[in-house]
């Protein structure tokens, strides 16, 4: 009976157990050549949406941030008579004192790099013509941008001859007139993660004076 069916079969122009394997493992090959194909494709859109993100996030935390400072101005500590041009700086956090609101008051805005990424807070002032210390509780930091994590220094202050400095403080020659921004943004779709860099950006803190000529 096996035998008169296989005739059968043959005869009619069925498969043999040899082309169907054949077609089986053809099949396979299709079959992962198109899942390849859609996993490249995935890849390369995932990877084109993380570096937009990266871009945009990042152009925006810089323009933020550098307008911001611009805007920055100094404060007197009445106890002391000592002129502050902002209230604390370094690598990886700047604090200063500018009208953000351009309501007539002062504002203290803190950007801070850390844990990934660029934070944002702002304490209002308790009086017309604060002091360093007359301002209330800050904000909940906000998140301006997410970064890499191999950036691990933001700002650079620069004093009138384009010199780094450290100087807060008034001082005719040393004081910080200028803050270079550095940023490495990190955009991230699917499984893809992209970095990218952006040139430095330099704020030029215009409201900064007496007698400072702004570096440039």
């Amino acid at each position: 009976m096996t035998k008169w069916l296989k005739t059968h079969i043959a005869e009619d122009g069925g498969f043999s157990l040899t082309e169907i394997v054949m077609v089986t493992m053809l099949m396979s090959v299709i079959l992962a050549a198109a899942y390849l194909a859609l996993q490249t494709v995935n890849r390369t859109s995932d990877g084109m949406m993380a570096r937009s993100q990266a871009q945009d996030s990042g152009q925006v935390a810089i323009e933020r941030m550098t307008r911001e400072i611009r805007q920055a101005q100094t404060i007197t500590d009445a106890s002391t008579g000592k002129v502050w041009r902002m209230a604390s700086a370094s690598a990886t956090s700047i604090s200063f004192w500018a009208d953000i609101n351009h309501d007539g008051f002062l504002d203290r805005v803190t950007y801070t790099l850390s844990g990934g990424q660029v934070t944002r807070k702002v304490a209002v002032a308790t009086k017309p013509y604060p002091g360093p210390n007359d301002f209330g509780a800050d904000s909940a930091p906000s998140v301006i941008t997410a970064v890499d994590p191999s950036l691990t220094s933001m700002f650079t202050l620069l004093n009138k001859d384009g010199n780094t400095t450290t100087d807060i403080s008034d001082a005719p020659l040393t004081a910080v007139t200028a803050v270079k921004v550095s940023m490495r943004t990190l955009g991230t779709s699917g499984n893809q993660s992209i970095s990218v860099d952006f040139p430095p950006a330099y704020a030029q803190v215009r409201s900064f004076g007496p007698g400072i000529v702004p570096w440039n």
